[in-house]
């Protein structure tokens, strides 16, 4: 009986313990969460989500509606931060503090769910690799649709996964439901949520599941019906659905925003894909290399959560790296896209973990590990540090690799033959090449010095993992080792430049919310209620500064600024539409009476914004104190704005 109540002790001590971790975990990651919101500066798409959502929520505008803001995404990705500023009032404050709110409402749900999935330990470090994630919590820190789409996500899996209730089943699909009529890349999840069900419960509970999804996925499309096809039409091949051809957008007009990006970039976004989400997508690997062999033998329900979460975060990873870089459309959007479900990966991770295998295992397993990790790990860092080459020359490790590689020498080399005496090795490489010689000693020996600190952290890894497997006389199995030391490298290291930490393109000083405050204020009392607006965002604005405007009049398609410009094409259809092209940029700067421009400050203003009879005004305070600020510009006709 002694012995029971000290065993029920540690239990609870251990108990208590993972709840203290945790809890220290989410207040790291509640502290650095608020001060993002406070301070990031606001980008194009949550501006739109903000104010799309405000005038559709107040009735200004009707989604779907001909002339109407174009809904380039589901329509409560905009309608739910729009209902939350009709409540609680316009601004970007308000889209701050409900994306803080759904962004602890997501990492509820993951640590739930790793709890019961997992165990609580693996429930606590799934908030700690969270909180160590400084990429992620910027983005889920901005009112866009990432954090609202992922926060639906891990509820639905919180509730659908493990043992069960019906009723909380049900829920988990009916959010499912809600989650596809935000963001319709995320129907691809929906199947493996359900096919999981059928696989747990049997027919009888897939079919009511799969009913419930269909009921709330069919009332929310009767809601916006048939508007609603248009976001379905433009991913649906035209060949396999042409009664959807009134639904897609106008033929006439050519897209003007068009990437090109060269092989090698686009392998630099993909390792910055990894970088920044290092721990969510490595982690499953890792996990399924620890149970090669052998199996998931925890608990019966494993091999059914492992395989339905690895299915679902393999297609959504290739259909958005298909949809970003495949595709040269948004190549620089996929660690963007990744955010929408990545930490899914995490509560992979800990089931997977749960399961870890430290044994050997037979000959031929254990050698595919050692290959496996002594050929991936190489590549994986040397790839990660390839994407942080612009960012490298701020590490203090290259500051002392610098001088190393600017002075490295290699024997000379003329004519296929050596020769005698040795040369610089960039001043080689510019030789041979003809080369520029900055743009070798400013971008190509930060590529060098990437690859070498890829290959030293590689090397200091496989040396650790090699003292601890020596060090225990060989009885865990050396792959294992090597996988754990990854893992806590890759925890340690998160939240520093070399994976998701560093400096972003949204980063700013001072509190910027109160920035666009006072700039709005500011503007409001000079453009009044029913002025007409020529919305110029060509430096990348956020529309969120029109909050501040109530009962102005805009031009919808400009909300989306380049984005939504075409080239050509009938003008009336184009409008109609949500688009815009030349002769409506020209109608537009006619008939409004007064134009906000957003400029680099070494962008001049074009001479056509004199030519239709604008005179500039004084500017609104600044909007931000961020490395690259924004300069906005206020024109005005004569007579108004006095």
């Amino acid at each position: 009986m002694k012995h029971w109540r000290i065993g029920l002790e540690q239990i609870r001590k251990t108990r208590w313990a993972a709840l203290l971790f945790t809890l220290a975990g989410l207040g790291w990651y509640a502290w650095q969460a608020w001060a993002a919101a406070l301070t990031v500066r606001s980008s194009l798409d949550e501006g739109n989500y903000l104010y799309k959502g405000y005038l559709f929520a107040t009735g200004v505008y009707q989604p779907y509606a001909p002339y109407s803001p174009w809904l380039n995404k589901m329509p409560l990705s905009f309608l739910i931060p729009g209902w939350v500023q009709a409540i609680f009032g316009a601004g970007l404050r308000t889209g701050r503090m409900y994306a803080f709110v759904i962004s602890l409402l997501l990492v509820l749900a993951l640590w739930l769910a790793s709890r019961r999935l997992a165990g609580r330990w693996w429930g606590a470090l799934s908030v700690w690799a969270m909180a160590l994630n400084p990429m992620l919590i910027k983005t889920y820190a901005q009112a866009l649709s990432q954090g609202l789409a992922v926060c639906l996500l891990l509820w639905a899996c919180a509730l659908m996964l493990g043992e069960r209730r019906r009723w909380q089943v049900w829920l988990g699909a009916a959010l499912l439901s809600v989650l596809t009529l935000t963001r319709e890349n995320m129907v691809l999840a929906v199947p493996f949520l359900l096919l999981y069900v059928f696989w747990r419960w049997g027919w009888r509970m897939g079919l009511s599941t799969v009913g419930v999804t269909l009921l709330t996925l069919s009332v929310g499309h009767a809601a916006f019906w048939p508007g609603i096809l248009r976001n379905w039409a433009k991913w649906l091949p035209s060949s396999l659905t042409p009664f959807l051809e009134a639904w897609r957008q106008p033929k006439g007009g050519t897209r003007t925003y068009i990437q090109q990006i060269s092989f090698w970039e686009q392998m630099r976004v993909f390792f910055e894909g990894m970088r920044d989400h290092f721990l969510m997508l490595v982690g499953p690997l890792l996990g399924w290399m620890s149970v090669m062999g052998r199996g998931l033998r925890r608990c019966s329900d494993d091999r059914r959560l492992a395989v339905t979460l690895t299915a679902m975060q393999a297609v959504l990873i290739v259909a958005h790296l298909w949809a970003s870089i495949g595709m040269d459309y948004c190549v620089y959007c996929y660690t963007g896209y990744l955010a929408f479900f990545s930490p899914v990966g995490l509560l992979l991770t800990g089931i997977l973990l749960a399961n870890w295998n430290w044994e050997a295992l037979r000959p031929g397993w254990e050698a595919l590990r050692r290959g496996t990790l002594l050929i991936g790990v190489p590549v994986l860092l040397v790839g990660v540090m390839f994407s942080q080459a612009s960012r490298l020359p701020d590490a203090a490790i290259y500051r002392w690799l610098e001088p190393w590689l600017y002075d490295l020498r290699v024997p000379r080399v003329s004519g296929g033959r050596f020769q005698p005496g040795t040369i610089e090795l960039w001043r080689m490489l510019v030789n041979k090449f003809s080369l520029d010689g900055d743009l070798v000693r400013v971008q190509l020996l930060p590529w060098m010095g990437a690859v070498a600190i890829g290959l030293l952290a590689s090397g200091v890894m496989f040396l650790v993992a090699l003292g601890l497997w020596l060090g225990l006389r060989r009885r865990l199995s050396f792959a294992a080792l090597t996988g754990a030391v990854l893992l806590l490298m890759g925890g340690a290291f998160s939240a520093t430049m070399f994976l998701s930490g560093g400096v972003t393109p949204y980063d700013c000083a001072g509190n910027t919310v109160a920035h666009y405050e006072a700039a709005g204020r500011d503007l409001a009392g000079r453009i009044p209620p029913g002025a007409t607006i020529d919305w110029r965002a060509g430096g990348g604005l956020s529309p969120a500064l029109l909050l501040y405007l109530p009962g102005v009049k805009i031009y919808p398609p400009q909300l989306n600024g380049v984005y939504s410009f075409r080239q050509g094409g009938d003008a009336d259809a184009l409008y109609a539409y949500g688009y815009w092209n030349e002769a409506l940029s020209e109608q537009f700067m006619d008939e409004a009476d007064f134009l906000i421009v957003a400029t680099r400050p070494s962008l001049e203003i074009e001479t056509d914004v004199f030519a239709a009879g604008f005179r500039e005004l004084a500017p609104p305070p600044p909007l931000e104190e961020c490395p690259r600020r924004l300069e906005v510009r206020l024109f005005a006709k004569p007579g108004k704005g006095e």
